[in-house]
This record gives C-alpha cells, structure tokens and sequence, in this order.
C-alpha cells in the first residue's frame, strides 16, 4: 500500500470501525487537512460561447478601463478552471461600445450577448464600489451583481429561475450579489496608493465573480489574510 491516499483511506476506515480509543482518530482531522475540500461551484456554465460583460455606468471603481481587465480576468479563469473553451474577448465588447455610441445604453444585454457571438452573457453590474470610508483609513469594498443571460433565447438562467424576456421587471429577482472587502490599512490617500488599490479591488472583484462558477479551495490554516 505505497499509495499515500489509498493508504490515508484506509487508516480513516480504520478509524471509523474501532480505533477511536487508540488516538488513530486523530488522523481524521489530518485528512482534512491533507485533502481540503473544495468549494462547490454555485452555478455551472453550460459550455457555449461566453461573453463577459462587466457594467459600471457610474464609474464607480474609478477607472473605466478596469471593466474590461475584469471581464479579462474573469474570462482567464473560467477558461482555466471552469472548462470554458468559447470565451468572447473583451475587445469585441468595447468595439461594439464605441460602435453604438449613445445607443450603447438602450442596447440589451442579450442583444449585445448575440451581436458579439455568444450566446450567453455573464453579466456584471458594479452596484457599489467604496477606497476609503474615512480619512486615512483605506478599507476598499465593492458589491456586484451577477447574472447570466441566455442571449440565443433572450431568458436568465441564473440566479434562480429563468426569467422570460418581456416579464414584469418588479416581480424579477436581483441578481446574485458578490461582496467583495479588502483588509482595512492606516494610509493617506495618494493618486499612486488610489490605483495600487483600484486595482487590487479590480483583481478580488474578477476572483469572487469568477468562483461562482467552478469550485475552488477556500483559504487553509497557516495562509495569510488578504
């Protein structure tokens, strides 16, 4: 039995069956250690052409172009460790932008899904985005909301039920919120520590999205807070 996990399983059977007065149950909380289990994905894409749409309307995170790093980011990571082989680039989505002009703004979400190729749009709309609640103190938080949107249908598809087109607006569900906050640091404020931190809040944003949909391990004993 060379094998270390065979050989793990088998001490935990071991274990379970009449070890326990021997200290042999101890080795149970070492597998959980040893073998963390990871945080299941709270939505799974279905494997389609995906475009990732990060909205900001009120320049919330102080920068327009860290919209698209997130999209950029969010696209890396559901290519990686979610399977997602069709993701539309970001450029694709700012060329259209610069195409419609004001029409931008009255321009559906399905609809911009559908005229960049994908057929699905993970939808990121920036609903709070906060550096520094108080003078020298930087504590940066942000709220998102997310859906995913069905552009060849025109439906939802998550959170919750699908939502059909055309359907009340009161009676739709928001979307799925995703906190994110960064540890609070004694700083003054500077144009250099205001994009160091615009980007790191851009970077947790794209990170928290993202696991939505794969699994992932959550932090483990003995790393560090971020």
């Amino acid at each position: 039995m060379s094998d270390p996990k065979r050989r793990a399983l088998w001490l935990a059977i071991a274990c379970g069956v009449g070890l326990a007065g021997t200290g042999g149950c101890n080795y149970v909380a070492f597998l959980g250690q040893a073998f963390p289990q990871k945080v299941p994905a709270t939505y799974s894409l279905p494997r389609r052409p995906t475009v990732v749409l990060v909205d900001d309307p009120r320049n919330l995170l102080g920068d327009p172009t860290l919209s698209v790093l997130i999209a950029q980011q969010i696209g890396d990571d559901l290519g990686r460790h979610a399977g997602m082989e069709q993701i539309v680039p970001p450029e694709r989505v700012t060329g259209l932008m610069v195409r419609l002009e004001d029409d931008w703004r009255r321009t559906g979400v399905d609809q911009i899904g559908r005229s960049v190729g994908a057929a699905q749009v993970v939808h990121v709309h920036i609903e709070r985005a906060v550096l520094s609640p108080d003078p020298g103190l930087v504590q940066p938080m942000a709220v998102a909301q997310v859906k995913v949107i069905d552009a060849a249908n025109r439906r939802r598809m998550f959170p919750g039920s699908p939502i059909e087109a055309g359907d009340d607006p009161d009676l739709v569900p928001s979307g799925q919120r995703v906190r994110v906050e960064l540890l609070p640091r004694a700083a003054e404020i500077t144009d250099a520590t205001r994009q160091a931190y615009q980007r790191k809040l851009a970077d947790r944003i794209a990170r928290d999205v993202g696991r939505l949909f794969y699994a992932y391990l959550p932090r483990q004993p003995g790393e560090p807070f971020e």
